[in-house]
This record gives C-alpha cells, structure tokens and sequence, in this order.
C-alpha cells in the first residue's frame, strides 16, 4: 500500500488504469455543434440534429441531416420564429448551415 492508502506501488508504476486514456481532439461534429451554439441568440436553444424522415418529430421531414434551435424566451423574439433549420448532407453540414441562419436573425 503507498504511503497515502490508496492502492499500491504496482498499480502507480505499470497499469494506468481504465480511466485515464487520452480525451480525443474535438470530432467535426462536435466543432459543428460548438460553432452552432456559439452563434446561437440569447433566448435560444438547439435542440438537436438527426437524419429524417422522423415519424414521431413532423419538423424532420426529409431525407437530409436538419438541425434546430427554437426561441425559449419573450427577449428572443419567439412571435417571429417559431423554429429555425439548417439542412445538409452531414451533420456537420446541417449545424453549419444552423449557425448562419441563428446568425442571419441575430446571432452572435
């Protein structure tokens, strides 16, 4: 056992552990969705992104990846967008084209 009771000196030297492997760089996906938040009003939230046709969700109406923000306060104009889209052939794509249009009513 080491000196401050936790494990011992064989667990310290050789073996990591399952926890400690490298913390991947940010995906595509994941830089998308930071610059679609980035863009995104105050008063505003992104819901998602998903490949439709969607059933349960009417607002995914095709084949193509959407992705969505919508107002969630008075201070975000909600009356004149209920709903804001960006489409693509990736989700990438689709939370890029998301970020221009937060952008084009607004944004940051």
């Amino acid at each position: 056992m080491t000196a401050d009771g936790i494990g011992d000196d064989a667990d310290r030297a050789g073996d990591p552990g399952p926890y400690t492997a490298p913390v991947p760089a940010f995906s595509g996906l994941s830089k998308a969705w930071v610059e679609a938040e980035a863009a995104r009003p105050d008063g505003w939230e992104l819901l998602g992104v998903a490949k439709g046709p969607r059933e349960l969700d009417p607002r995914i109406a095709s084949a193509e990846w959407v992705a969505w923000a919508r107002p969630v306060s008075e201070q975000a104009n909600y009356r004149a967008y209920a709903i804001v889209q960006g489409r693509g052939e990736s989700a990438q794509s689709a939370l890029s084209g998301l970020a221009r249009a937060l952008r084009d009513i607004g944004g940051r």
